[in-house]
């Protein structure tokens, strides 16, 4: 079964945008502007993506930890090295 083309147009903006932890994609997307916020949802949002690469994602893990922050879900994160599935 393939995938209609704008729905693969989309994602691919929206990996972009995460790989490039595009704040102005961010705030377009949901309607803040709270910069740090909006980091912070990239992070996880990144962390979380299958699509982009393990090195982006483990940027992120190693990322959220630092700063105290959890999965999107609100559940632990991996352990270091380890990611979503």
């Amino acid at each position: 079964m393939s995938v209609p083309k704008e729905l693969e147009e989309l994602l691919a903006r929206r990996n972009r945008a995460l790989a490039d932890l595009d704040l102005d994609y961010a705030k377009k997307a949901t309607g803040s502007d709270n910069e740090e916020v909006l980091l912070v949802a990239l992070h996880k949002a990144r962390y979380e993506c299958v699509q982009l690469e393990d090195d982006l994602r483990n940027f992120s893990a190693l990322w959220l930890r630092q700063h105290g922050y959890k999965r999107a879900d609100g559940s632990d994160l991996l352990p270091s090295g380890e990611l979503p599935a």
